[in-house]
């Protein structure tokens, strides 16, 4: 394993015990950045997919052990989205600021929109209000905090 793989599985770790003391323990809820969601970005771009896909299925269980009703739904939109994100890497190579800050911002927003369609939901009304109008701020929420993480604990240092 490769020193960068490596900040990033730890990184990942952080952030679902720091997703989980922010939401969950201090209260915050939406309030705070969807730091699963970066985990599982961050999962994709560092591990195999199979990997991936675990990490999301295993955040997702979690999440879903805080919101009962809707059981079901976070494994599946996490695990999506973490292979999705893992199938990225091959595709896209680089950590340019551009393609960070897409990758960030779309890979949250997808995060929303398979989450509602995996509640099951058909009401346009709760559709347009959750993917429609508080994903894109979501995402762009999560997109900057994405960007703050790697260029603090993820960025390559720069030879003189």
């Amino acid at each position: 394993m490769n020193p960068a793989s490596a900040r990033a599985g730890v990184l990942v770790a952080v952030l679902a015990v720091a997703h989980l003391s922010v939401r969950v323990g201090l209260g915050l809820g939406a309030v705070a950045p969807d730091l699963f969601a970066l985990a599982v970005l961050f999962a994709g771009r560092s591990m195999l997919m199979r990997h991936a896909a675990l990490v999301g299925f295993g955040l997702g269980l979690l999440q879903d052990g805080f919101v009962p009703q809707a059981f079901g739904a976070s494994p599946a939109a996490l695990t999506l989205v973490a292979a999705t994100a893992s199938w990225t890497r091959q595709v896209f190579v680089g950590d340019s600021v551009t393609f960070l800050a897409s990758y960030f911002f779309l890979g949250k927003w997808v995060l929303e929109l398979c989450y509602w369609l995996a509640l099951g939901e058909h009401d346009w009304a709760a559709f347009a209000e959750r993917v429609l109008i508080a994903g894109p701020v979501a995402a762009l929420y999560a997109a900057g905090v994405g960007l703050a993480l790697h260029w603090l604990f993820l960025r390559s240092p720069r030879a003189p």
